[in-house]
């Protein structure tokens, strides 16, 4: 099976790129080009393929009439749709990152569903991204066109990290752990991450705004943690998640049950301990963790592993081979 690959996303790109040769192993040759336009999809039309697989931004008229199979491969950071909307009736399937569980919350709101669970936990913000009302609806059977594939920890941001040595069974300096940016344009992410820093920093842990540390005093601190409080970023998921999980930190995180997500990263009490939207709760959770520390180990491990599958090009070649027999 031959796969047109056309993306304008080269550090999402990556991972699929990566696993090439892992890809030709089992029967699927993948052939990429990196364009910056939609109009520059007609030009690829008359070449020989089997299927199309195409970023959401670079999806049209022309290459959803190519007399073959078309495949959105969706780069948004989010559970919800984003551009794949307008054609999924036109196509095969479409391929994410993150989804939404059951899928048929994918009618419920418009645009981000984690910012209508926030502002729902009380969390204010002077410039409200909860959008009202609710997006045309979308069949069942489009609906089911919808499936995931490698998130963020399959990025190369995260190649540093793969070969790192993981203490398991060492004691750690910080109980909590937190350092990002906190400009969400005034949304109720925004508040929800600056109260996550402010917690971080009121039961003495790391809480650090606007990316502050650099990036080997930003995986060193995670290392020396216990805990680590993930915030919702534009999507449910986050880079943060991955690099906790492959330091062995346990993440604190909000409810992300009506997240599906490849590996299923997002489990509570599994992969992750959930807690209060405003992060009320998390001095209790982060000294729960700090006086069973040692019982944690076999999560920490098992949280790890998940996370180094997420990136396996050999992993991301099997998943893509199943995918596409699910569409096709």
């Amino acid at each position: 099976m031959k796969v047109l690959f056309l993306y304008n996303d080269s550090i999402h790109a990556w991972p699929l790129l990566r696993a090439r040769d892992a890809l030709s192993s089992i029967g699927i040759e993948l052939e990429a080009h990196h364009e910056r336009s939609a109009q520059s999809v007609v030009r690829y039309m008359p070449m020989s393929f089997d299927v199309l697989l195409i970023h959401q931004e670079f999806v049209n008229d022309d290459s959803v009439s190519c007399g073959r199979p078309v495949v959105i491969l969706e780069r948004i950071d989010g559970a919800q749709l984003g551009a794949s909307r307008k054609w999924i009736r036109d196509v095969a399937g479409v391929f994410k990152g993150y989804s939404l569980k059951p899928a048929a919350l994918h009618n419920v709101h418009r645009g981000r569903a984690h910012v209508h669970q926030l502002k729902a936990a009380g969390i204010s913000a002077p410039h409200s991204q909860a959008h009202d009302g609710q997006p045309e609806p979308l069949s069942d059977a489009d609906l089911a066109k919808i499936h995931v594939f490698y998130g963020f920890g399959a990025y190369q941001k995260h190649e540093r990290l793969w070969d790192m040595q993981v203490d398991f069974g060492a004691w750690r300096t910080y109980a909590v752990h937190f350092a990002g940016t906190v400009n969400y344009n005034g949304s109720e992410i925004e508040t929800h991450r600056k109260l996550a820093a402010s917690v971080a920093q009121s039961i003495g842990g790391i809480g650090v705004h606007g990316r502050a540390l650099r990036v080997g005093d930003y995986i060193q601190t995670m290392l020396e943690s216990r805990t680590v409080l993930c915030p919702f970023g534009w999507g449910e998921s986050a880079h943060r998640d991955y690099e906790a999980w492959l330091l062995g930190c346990i993440v604190i995180k909000p409810d992300c049950s009506t997240v599906d997500s490849w590996p299923d990263a997002y489990v509570p009490n599994v992969t992750y301990i959930e807690c209060n939207a405003d992060w009320s709760d998390a001095p209790e959770i982060v000294g729960y963790v700090s006086r069973n520390w040692e019982a944690f180990r076999p999560m920490r491990e098992r949280n790890r592993q998940m996370a180094l599958d997420a990136g396996r090009p050999d992993k991301i070649a099997e998943r893509f081979k199943i995918l596409l027999g699910k569409v096709l």
